[in-house]
């Protein structure tokens, strides 16, 4: 019988392998988790979108349709400054 070999408790992983392990930043959202990340309802942030009072970048993937995190991010900034002309 052959033994399987672990490695020590300090081994440190190889890059790809921290690639792998790393969560990833979510670059595109769904309606659900755009409206949540600008704390809005969904309801609230699709008749924004619809009626054209939020410029955000939207992407269609199939019948998918998702949200880039840095246009709701300069959405939202430019509200702080609406808010303090």
């Amino acid at each position: 019988m052959t033994e399987v070999e672990t490695p020590p408790s300090d081994h440190v992983p190889e890059t790809d392998e921290r690639i792998l392990l790393a969560p990833l930043p979510r670059l595109l959202l769904t309606d659900r988790e755009a409206a949540a990340a600008c704390g809005v309802s969904r309801n609230h942030f699709l008749g924004l979108v619809r009626a054209g009072r939020i410029q955000v970048t939207v992407i269609h993937l199939g019948r998918c349709v998702r949200y880039t995190l840095p246009s709701l991010q300069r959405w939202c900034e430019s509200l702080g400054r609406e808010a303090k002309a």
